[in-house]
């Protein structure tokens, strides 16, 4: 029999410094959240975050990874689209794999304090990956979680209201997320803009240019939305789906009563809501609407 060869210390070393330098693998955020984010409410609470249900959200929060060549992302909304939980799960992955000083800031100071309440202190408890990574509200080192505040290694979420001017101008921040920014206040008495003062906490960072503003809203008035403002400075992508009769690929639109197509409703009962496709004006049940999303595309 044979003695086994054993392997020379060239062939060592060279293993080793291949492990070294062999690039890490990439994860996408939302491969990331597909295995690990548990959703906290609404009707799949406890279930793990399905890209197929919501696929025209797979590509923002992607958009969102460390390293993305763009430094602010925006997402002109109509409401209950799954727009919360995506901002959820691309703070789950600063926490897991880009840990850095990050701010989450809703309208008020008590709107932001509901949703740590209700959403993101639940999927951080009901995520094993983010429960093992966010630091307790017990800690020896003062430096636990708080509802307002959620600590880990390497950095931090402060969550706060754009009516609320303290930490919005004392805080350095790398990412942040502007939710509902429509609803935001004009002005902080004394302070100014709240989010010309969210923009000066990236000051430091904008030698490396490796900053992130996600800012999402429901639009509210014409000419004075602030999502408006963000998403036509932007390259203004669209979720184009087809008709489910003819196949004519279009973007999904309010309607009216001086446009052919689009949302259509009674006023009265019965409201008979139904969608008229532009294209051959194709009468889409709303129960078609679903499966018609899914299979679209920006």
């Amino acid at each position: 029999m044979k003695k086994p060869r054993h392997p020379s210390a060239l062939a060592l070393v060279a293993g080793a410094l291949a492990s070294i330098f062999q690039p890490p693998l990439v994860v996408t955020p939302s491969a990331w959240a597909e295995k690990h984010l548990v959703v906290a409410d609404g009707p799949r609470a406890g279930s793990r975050w399905d890209p197929r249900l919501t696929p025209q959200m797979v590509p923002i929060l992607d958009a969102l990874a460390a390293g993305s060549p763009w430094n602010k992302v925006a997402l002109r909304k109509s409401s209950q689209v799954g727009a919360t939980v995506l901002g959820i799960g691309w703070m789950g992955t600063v926490i897991a794999m880009s840990p850095a000083r990050a701010m989450i800031i809703f309208p008020t100071v008590e709107s932001v304090r509901e949703y740590s309440r209700e959403k993101l202190s639940p999927s951080i408890e009901q995520s094993p990956e983010l429960k093992r990574r966010v630091r307790g509200a017990v800690s020896r080192s003062n430096r636990g979680s708080t509802s307002m505040s959620k600590s880990f290694a390497g950095g931090s979420i402060t969550l706060t209201g754009a009516n609320s001017g303290a930490d919005l101008r004392s805080k350095t921040v790398k990412y942040q997320h502007r939710d509902e920014v429509d609803g935001w206040p004009l002005e902080i008495e004394g302070e100014g803009d709240p989010e010309e003062l969210a923009d000066a906490r990236f000051i430091a960072f904008h030698a490396t240019g490796d900053y992130m503003a996600f800012v999402s809203s429901t639009p509210t008035i014409k000419g004075a939305s602030r999502i408006d403002a963000a998403y036509e400075a932007g390259d203004q992508r669209n979720w184009y789906v087809k008709c489910p009769h003819c196949g004519f690929e279009q973007k999904l639109v309010f309607g009216g009563k001086d446009v052919a197509h689009g949302l259509k409703f009674n006023e009265k009962p019965p409201y008979e809501a139904h969608y008229v496709c532009k294209g051959s004006g194709c009468i889409i049940a709303h129960a078609e609407k679903p499966a018609m999303v899914r299979g679209g595309r920006y």
